[in-house]
C-alpha cells in the first residue's frame, strides 16, 4: 500500500493555456472535487512552476472528465520552454483519474497537456505532483472492501417513504501486522518504519485528503482513492517479544 501525501502543488504557479469562465486553474490546488477547472475547449495545457526543481516522484490527476480515448501527457523542464522538453511521457487512466507513479525526475517546471476530442471542456478536479511517500509494510490478508453511499431515508406518520439520494463513496479499514523501528528496502522500495508513520500522521492529522492505493502493482483491480484518514487516534500495539508493532487505520474516500 502506498500513501501519496507530500503534494507540491500548494505552493505552485500555475498558468493554463485558456479557462473557461468561472473555472479558475487555481481550483487545482483544492482538494474538493466538486471546484474544478476546465479549459475552454477540447484541449489544453497548465504549465506547473514549483519555483525552483524539486525531485518528483508521483503525479495524479484526481477526478476529470477526460475520456479513455484522450491524449494525455507530462512534460518536465528546467525551462519554461517546451519546444523539446526534456521529460515527455503519457499518463495511464483509471477509474476517473490519471496517473503517473515513480517518476525520479527533478524539473523546476511541468505542464500537463490533454487533447479529447470526445469533450466540449476538458475537466480536471484535482493535481498532485510529490516527492517522497509513504510505502507501508504488508497488509493482513483478511481485507474487507466497503462501498457506502449517504442516502438518508426518513417515513412518514403514514408510512410513506421520503429519500435524499446521497453519493456513492470507499470506506475500509486496513491493518498492518509487523512494522518495525529499523528501516528496510523490498523491491527497491523504502519501506516506512514506525517513525516514518508517526511523521505522516503528525503533518496530516486526517485533515488533508491523501492518494491511497491499496495495491499500487494493481490499479486495474483497485483503482486510486483521495480521501481522509478518518481517526483521531493512532494506535500501536507493541509485540515486546518479537520487537514488531500492530497498526491499523480507517480510510475514507472524498469528493
Amino acid at each position: 500500500m502506498q500513501i501519496l501525501w507530500q503534494n507540491e502543488i500548494e505552493g505552485a504557479v500555475l498558468v493554463a493555456s485558456s479557462a473557461k469562465a468561472g473555472y479558475s486553474v487555481d481550483s487545482l490546488k483544492d482538494y474538493h472535487l466538486s471546484k474544478a477547472f476546465a479549459f475552454d475547449t477540447y484541449s489544453g495545457n497548465v504549465v506547473i512552476d514549483l519555483g525552483l526543481a524539486k525531485n518528483i516522484k508521483d503525479f495524479a490527476i484526481m477526478g476529470s472528465n477526460i475520456s479513455t480515448g484522450s491524449s494525455v501527457t507530462l512534460e518536465g523542464n528546467d525551462t519554461d520552454s517546451w519546444g523539446a522538453p526534456a521529460y515527455s511521457v503519457p499518463l495511464v487512466k483509471y477509474g476517473d483519474s490519471f496517473i503517473l507513479q515513480d517518476i525520479d525526475e527533478t524539473y523546476r517546471f511541468w505542464r500537463i497537456s490533454i487533447a479529447d476530442f470526445s469533450i466540449t471542456n476538458v475537466a480536471m478536479g484535482y493535481l498532485y505532483i510529490g516527492g517522497d511517500k509513504l510505502q507501508l509494510p504488508g497488509m493482513d490478508p483478511g481485507i474487507a472492501f466497503n462501498y457506502a453511499n449517504n442516502t438518508a431515508v426518513s417515513f412518514s406518520a403514514t408510512g410513506q417513504t421520503y429519500a435524499d439520494t446521497g453519493f456513492d463513496y470507499f470506506a475500509s479499514a486496513f491493518k498492518f501486522p509487523i512494522i518495525t523501528d529499523h528501516a528496510s528496502v523490498i523491491d527497491v522500495k523504502s519501506i516506512a518504519t514506525r517513525e516514518d508513520i508517526l511523521e505522516f500522521w503528525y503533518d496530516n492529522k486526517g485533515a488533508t485528503p491523501i492518494i491511497l492505493f491499496i495495491f499500487e502493482n494493481s490499479l486495474d483491480t483497485h483503482r486510486p482513492y483521495l480521501g481522509l484518514i478518518a481517526q483521531n487516534t493512532l494506535t500501536f500495539k507493541m509485540d515486546r517479544t518479537m520487537g514488531y508493532y500492530e497498526m491499523s487505520f480507517r480510510f475514507i474516500e472524498t469528493k
